[in-house]
């Protein structure tokens, strides 16, 4: 019997020794359910995170797009008003050829006019003086 209490005594202190092992078990097991909680609240937080992130790169990927549209209108306007700019300056440059031809062709009118103007004031000043002089030899 002696021996029957020894070896209860034994599965007593086994039996101790495994409660202590399972409650330490059991803290171990809390604590990793409680890591594991962490982890899965972080992980749902950067999966928010990554969806967000995703939805605002695809926002900005069509700014993006919306932008190179405005930015090639843009250019095609800018274009199109350069080439009306140029058509308008080349017209504005022919027309100021035109108008300096016309003025150097009636500065040239002018001056044959001024000239003949200049030539009959003579004649007519010759003529006067001569009917003058008759005049006097005349009288």
């Amino acid at each position: 019997m002696v021996e029957f209490e020894e070896r209860a005594k034994a599965l007593q202190i086994e039996v101790e020794d495994l409660k202590g092992t399972l409650k330490k078990l059991q803290v171990d097991v809390k604590e990793k359910m409680e890591e594991t909680e962490e982890i899965k609240e972080q992980n749902w937080n950067l999966t928010r995170k990554i969806e967000t992130s995703s939805c605002n790169q695809e926002m900005e990927r069509v700014r993006v797009v919306e932008l190179t549209e405005e930015n090639k209108a843009l250019k095609n306007q800018m274009k199109a008003i350069e080439n009306a700019n140029l058509k308008t300056v080349n017209e504005t440059n022919s027309q100021i050829t035109t108008w300096k031809d016309r003025f150097r062709v009636l500065e040239e009118s002018n001056l044959f006019v001024e000239s003949e103007f200049a030539a009959y004031q003579e004649k007519v000043v010759r003529v006067l003086n001569d009917q003058n002089a008759n005049s006097n030899i005349m009288q």
